[in-house]
């Protein structure tokens, strides 16, 4: 009976004061490697960064937190997407064999009819 009473109370109070900001983030799905993760939110006008380390006796631990505003953000977008490009040259450089994925044609239509694609 206690437990429904404070329900009662907390939707009360929201529907009370509706104009109240609420700290309620927006999350992007984390990336992921093997023991670690980068979260990626919005909470109201900053973007929030957390990158968190895999630990075999207690989960995912948070390590470093950013906030960023959204100059900020634009920034660290110009800066990773250049570091991307030197890595990138520095491979092809570097004559390391870049993997290609195999693309599938798309059906064509003949005369009305489809054709399989050539494999």
């Amino acid at each position: 009976m206690i437990f429904f009473v404070i329900i009662l109370i907390e939707i009360e109070f929201q529907f009370l004061y509706p104009n109240m900001q609420s700290n309620i983030a927006f999350k992007f799905a984390p990336v992921f490697s093997e023991e670690n993760k980068v979260d990626v939110s919005l909470q109201d006008d900053q973007t929030v960064i957390k990158l968190s380390t895999w630990t075999d006796d207690l989960g995912w631990c948070t390590q470093k937190t950013m906030s960023l505003d959204a100059e900020m953000l634009d920034e660290l977008h110009r800066v990773i997407t250049a570091a991307r490009l030197k890595i990138k040259r520095k491979k092809d450089d570097s004559g390391e064999e870049i993997i290609t994925s195999k693309v599938l044609e798309f059906p064509t239509l003949l005369n009305g009819a489809r054709t399989p694609p050539s494999v």
